[in-house]
């Protein structure tokens, strides 16, 4: 007679030790902070990129010239006009500053997503690419998901000017948005990372690609770098290389941040200076990628008195 599995989890061959450190990684309690700063901060930043921004003027674009990207195909989102993007983009400012400032918090962070992820994506159905977006709709929808105004907002101060509530105590709700925005960011420079690894091969590194887009970058009338740098590199095929060999290596090693504190004090800020870098030297800036770096600062810390400040 055959013997019977079980199937139930006490059985998995699953080390209870390693199933706590990864539960405690996401959910360990913590003050809510820490998440508020970056809510507050994240959301002022944005605002700030974004208030002088207009994306009216993509309605009247003919249709001809739309190559819609997969989302707005399978959502089937419409190109709206001029006249309802410009309601939208003044309803998604005020969202942002609702959102910045956590009144209404829960109302501000949904719309803020809901409306940035449709006003950012649509420049996308008309050819426009890059690599700087796509973090900023991750991590709104994130804090949309989150309880980030528990704190350093206008929703708590109010409701503790009520006697509705008390100071929130620490709470593994506080803590995962936060690790899930790092996921995040590891995942992107991984994936730029194994990009490069894949269809660049050796010769990403070891041939005069590095070399010949710093120089083709710095002759670039419309956009030139504001230092001569790249040139100086470029005339040091080892030096170029070097910097290409270290770029793969940087974005491979994102994810170690991610498990390792002494790495995590580190990995994000050469990582960031890597991005200054490449603005530096190609005139190429990712900056609203670099709001998203804020949630790599421990704020509780940096601010340890917060607590009573809500």
């Amino acid at each position: 007679m055959s013997r019977a599995v079980d199937f139930s989890t006490d059985a998995l061959p699953l080390r209870p030790a390693l199933a706590e450190r990864w539960r405690r990684w996401w959910f360990a309690p913590e003050w809510p902070d820490n998440l508020g700063l970056c809510r507050l901060l994240f959301f002022g930043l944005l605002l700030a990129f974004y208030l002088p921004v207009s994306h009216v003027g993509w309605g009247s674009v003919p249709a001809s010239f739309r190559n819609p990207i997969w989302l707005f195909e399978r959502l089937h989102l419409p190109i709206l006009s001029d006249s309802a993007l410009g309601v939208c983009v003044v309803a998604w400012k005020v969202a942002l500053a609702l959102s910045c400032v956590g009144l209404l918090t829960r109302v501000g962070t949904a719309v803020a997503f809901a409306l940035g992820f449709y006003l950012i994506g649509v420049p996308y159905n008309f050819g426009k690419t890059d690599h700087m977006t796509a973090i900023v709709v991750w991590t709104m929808l994130i804090l949309a998901l989150s309880r980030c105004g528990d704190a350093w907002s206008l929703d708590a101060l109010i409701r503790r000017r009520r006697g509705a509530l008390a100071a929130a105590p620490p709470s593994g709700e506080y803590r995962w948005p936060v690790r899930a925005v790092w996921v995040v960011m590891a995942t992107i420079f991984f994936a730029a990372g194994m990009a490069k690894v894949i269809q660049g091969g050796p010769a990403w590194v070891f041939s005069d690609h590095m070399a010949i887009s710093l120089v083709q970058r710095y002759y670039d009338v419309n956009a030139p770098p504001p230092l001569d740098w790249g040139l100086r590199v470029a005339r040091h095929p080892w030096l170029a290389r070097g910097m290409a060999a270290g770029s793969v290596a940087l974005e491979l090693a994102a994810p170690l941040a991610l498990f390792s504190r002494r790495l995590r004090r580190v990995v994000p800020w050469m990582l960031l200076a890597m991005q200054v870098g490449i603005g530096l030297l190609m005139d190429v800036w990712f900056t609203r990628f670099m709001i998203v770096y804020l949630f790599w600062v421990p704020w509780d810390r940096v601010v340890p008195r917060s607590r009573g400040r809500n």
